[in-house]
């Protein structure tokens, strides 16, 4: 199975209630805000309207099915630190409102059931099934996942193209950042986390005091922390269990612990493997081992973490310093001199047409935009003083009037259509270090 292939899955019982799910849901969005999730949103910047990833929060939307009705949740696609994404993931708040409770749900387990002779999903509601391809937010949504499961016990189901080393490193994630929300860091660490937690296990910490906004009081429960544990899919004797207890058929069971049985396969990108830890995370190719690896930079996607004296694969090297010197010479194109005297609000325009393909934050279009402004301001002072475009002010600034036009405008004639040019714009555009070592000749 390829890294395109990995999904989170998330199921709850139809029997819970929405006051079982409310303070769930409520814990599970003050993860969601802590962890660096991002959703795909369209935000007004310099009067343009700009689909962008924005930082996790809830949000109301409008459903249409099962029936008209509006809801609250929050939606992650990727993550704000990295810009890479996958597929959408919905949380609601409101999960009674989608369907109606059912008594006869009880065990997520259960799942299915035969409905006028159809095998259907009926005792559960299935919240997530997507695909995270193998991408960093992956592991942000297995430990709010895990989470969730944690709490609502056998009422709760997590599975999907997931190993125990992911579950492991989820769980652990969750439970320090729930523990430094609490503001009881100090006293968390050094428990194991996510090393063999069971249903029964707390942590005590003393009452919670921190009455700071953002904060979730509730993470104390009488003085005892309830670490997140890993899911049932990691005990294969539980999981055993309570599968024989179902009131399936024995080639059901069968089918449903070879669905839930945890995947042996290194599902994971070597790009989120990088930055978790751990080889058994990575699907690369060759498996190499990292720690023997002597280069800082091996790929495109490795370009938005440059920093000052990291070193490059010779070949990676050869390609970009290649790559850049044609883009330097789209500065004597007739079109770029054209538009190097339009309104900054023209020029944003044209680079919001040509970037159709790059997700950014929302931050980085802000500076974008405030940049060609600043830029647009300076070059029109300039032009009435009668300075030469080459001059620079004495506080040290460029006065060119087009340094940030130039850049973006180079950076948007490349041709995104792989992965790899787009990670390369990507990194030029959010990487300031990055842009001045290869473009001005020099780190700033």
């Amino acid at each position: 199975m390829g890294v395109m292939d990995v999904t989170v899955c998330l199921e709850v019982s139809r029997k819970i209630t929405q006051d079982e799910w409310e303070p769930v849901y409520e814990e599970a969005l003050q993860l969601a805000m802590a962890f660096p999730l991002a959703e795909r949103r369209t935000v007004a910047i310099g009067g343009h309207d700009v689909l962008c990833l924005v930082p996790v929060k809830e949000q109301k939307r409008c459903n249409h099915y099962p029936k008209p009705w509006i809801s609250s949740g929050w939606t992650a696609h990727g993550d704000y630190t990295y810009m890479r994404t996958g597929g959408a993931f919905y949380l609601p708040r409101d999960i009674v409102g989608m369907y109606k409770e059912r008594s006869d749900s009880g065990d997520a387990l259960k799942g299915e059931d035969v409905l006028e002779g159809v095998i259907m999903r009926i005792h559960n509601y299935i919240l997530w099934e997507s695909n995270t391809a193998g991408e960093p937010y992956h592991l942000y949504l297995l430990a709010i996942a895990c989470l969730i499961e944690s709490r609502l016990g056998d009422k709760a189901l997590v599975y999907g193209n997931i190993t125990r080393t992911q579950c492991q490193k989820a769980v652990e994630a969750a439970n320090e950042k729930l523990a430094e929300l609490a503001g009881v860091k100090e006293e968390f660490s050094g428990q194991g986390l996510g090393q063999g937690l069971d249903r029964s296990s707390s942590l005590n910490v003393g009452q919670y005091q921190d009455q700071s906004p953002g904060k979730d009081k509730r993470l104390s429960l009488d003085g005892q922390f309830q670490p997140v544990v890993l899911p049932v899919c990691c005990n294969p004797d539980q999981l055993h269990q309570r599968i024989i207890r179902l009131p399936l058929s024995e080639e059901k069971k069968l089918e449903l612990e070879k669905k839930l049985e945890l995947k042996k396969i290194f599902s994971l990108g070597r790009y989120t493997q990088d930055r978790f830890g751990g080889e058994e995370l990575a699907d690369w190719g060759k498996q190499e081992n990292l720690a023997s690896l002597e280069y800082d930079i091996y790929d495109y996607s490795d370009l938005i973490n440059y920093r000052p004296g990291d070193t490059y694969v010779p070949e990676l090297a050869a390609a970009i310093e290649q790559t850049c010197t044609g883009l330097k010479r789209l500065l004597e194109e007739e079109e770029y001199l054209q538009m190097t005297d339009q309104s900054s609000s023209e020029k944003f325009s044209w680079i919001l047409r040509q970037s159709c393909y790059l997700m950014l934050r929302d931050r980085d279009w802000e500076k974008i935009y405030l940049e060609l402004e600043s830029e647009g301001a300076s070059w029109t002072n300039r032009k009435e003083n009668q300075l030469k475009v080459e001059d620079t002010s004495t506080d040290g600034e460029t006065c060119s009037g087009k340094l940030a036009w130039s850049r973006y405008y180079i950076l948007m004639k490349v041709k995104m259509t792989s992965g790899a040019s787009i990670d390369f714009v990507r990194a030029m555009i959010v990487n300031d270090h990055l842009y001045n070592r290869w473009f001005v000749g020099g780190e700033v």
